[in-house]
């Protein structure tokens, strides 16, 4: 069959030929609808980076975000009082050459993006040359951390009460946000990233354990409509891993309190609806508030609670991709029983840190040489000794999030291997606290490569 006539396949400049034979106004109805459409998108971000003309009163200023260590109700710096001063009704120009007026301009870029979120405010700095001023440099690179590493935290504990809070930090910018609350408070969870999305698996709620799932777009910026499917079992304080885009939920306590021995396998889907679970093999030990790392293909487990004592025992896990001749075997003890930690793989070593001794919280941090098979403690140690913490690796760095430190809930983040040796000195800014401290609460690290 011939092909259909040219002139019934419009080609791809034909708007722009349009545009031209439509003539001047046209061109200028098109540029107006445009500019309208900009200062729709913009007006926003942009009427909270504007200060009132002068002779407005302090109160009149946009309300910030409560700074780090106050509550949320408790109050806030207006604009004004961040910068200091202003010169006719716009932002006072701020050195970009560093000092002091540099790190107030980071400060108040770090502002601006938990109100409007790191892209937006990325955009307009890049949108605005009078009202941004020197915050463009450090709003721009907020933008761009957002296409990087986050820190997702979800749930937990704070004086009693189980949350749904979910929080997502920056770290190269020394950002935290709020994100829309889980829709199930829950404690003692576990997070994993897997294939652009964050799932909150298991936890304990309301008086019982709980076997849901529930799985963070972090694209959209909210929660699933349909959750993933439930777990085949129901456990709390659990820990879990990805190997290969498969999650792996192993121990945790089980809904008669039992410390259990069992593993399970999540296989996500293309849809958050989708995916299906399966049975790994079970550990060799049962724990429960123990630890789960994975590093060259293989998922190690380690630390935990088990009939009245803490663990030494770790053993490691070498998944196949058919789920055939898997297996758990058996590694060296650890050099402190501990259990209620936080585990992550840095440059391919096991990192375990904070936990209880069953006495008291511990600041210690011990590595696993997977190469070499043995453990060792590191002279690096935890500002915060805590227990029922987080923690999550980031461009070969450790972070660690919450906890508890035997008398209050703890909001501190800490990098305990900064500094620790020439490859891990400190860079970036200074980390914020969470925004809500919080025990028994899970973080994962995800890395999204936005396109600029």
């Amino acid at each position: 069959m011939p092909s259909p006539p040219t002139a019934e396949r419009p080609p791809c400049g034909a708007p722009v030929a349009a545009l031209g034979r439509a003539g001047r106004w046209g061109a200028v109805a098109l540029g107006a609808a445009g500019a309208a459409l900009a200062a729709l998108l913009l007006g926003p971000v942009l009427r909270r980076l504007r200060l009132r003309q002068r002779g407005a009163s302090s109160s009149d200023a946009p309300p910030l975000p409560a700074r780090r260590g106050h509550a949320a109700g408790a109050t806030r710096r207006p604009l004004r009082e961040l910068l200091g001063h202003e010169r006719r009704g716009r932002w006072a120009v701020l050195a970009a050459s560093g000092g002091p007026e540099a790190a107030r301009a980071a400060q108040l870029a770090a502002h601006l993006a938990r109100i409007a979120g790191p892209r937006a405010a990325g955009r307009a700095a890049a949108a605005s040359s009078t009202s941004c001023g020197a915050l463009r440099v450090p709003l721009t690179a907020l933008e761009r951390d957002q296409g990087r590493a986050e820190l997702y935290v979800f749930g937990g504990r704070s004086n009693g009460e189980v949350s749904s809070a979910a929080q997502v930090l920056w770290p190269a910018t020394g950002v935290v946000m709020m994100l829309q609350p889980m829709p199930t408070a829950r404690c003692g969870c576990a997070a994993a990233a897997a294939h652009g999305r964050v799932y909150a698996i298991g936890g304990h709620s309301s008086g019982e354990d709980l076997d849901c799932v529930e799985c963070f777009d972090c694209g959209a910026g909210c929660w699933a409509d349909i959750p993933p499917p439930p777990m085949p079992s129901r456990r709390s304080f659990c820990a879990a891993a990805v190997v290969d885009g498969h999650i792996f939920v192993i121990g945790g306590a089980g809904v008669c309190g039992e410390e259990l021995p069992t593993a399970e396998r999540f296989s996500p889907g293309p849809l958050t609806q989708d995916g299906f679970w399966s049975t790994s093999p079970s550990m060799l030990h049962a724990r429960f508030a123990g630890a789960l790392a994975s590093t060259g293909g293989a998922l190690y487990a380690c630390a935990g609670y088990l009939r009245g004592q803490c663990l030494r025992a770790a053993e490691r896990l070498d998944v196949d991709a058919g789920g055939l001749g898997e297996r758990w075997v058996d590694l060296p003890s650890m050099p402190t029983a501990r259990f209620a930690c936080a585990s992550a793989a840095v440059r391919g070593a096991v990192l375990v840190c904070g936990g209880s001794s069953g006495w008291e919280p511990l600041g210690t941090v011990e590595r696993f040489d997977p190469v070499a098979g043995a453990w060792e403690v590191l002279p690096a140690r935890l500002q915060i000794a805590r227990k029922w913490c987080a923690a999550a690796a980031v461009a070969g760095d450790l972070f660690v999030l919450g906890g508890f430190d035997g008398s209050r809930c703890v909001g501190q983040v800490e990098r305990p291997l900064a500094g620790a040796s020439p490859s891990s000195r400190p860079h970036g800014p200074e980390l914020p606290d969470l925004a809500v401290p919080l025990e028994c609460l899970s973080a994962a690290a995800l890395c999204r490569h936005v396109a600029s």
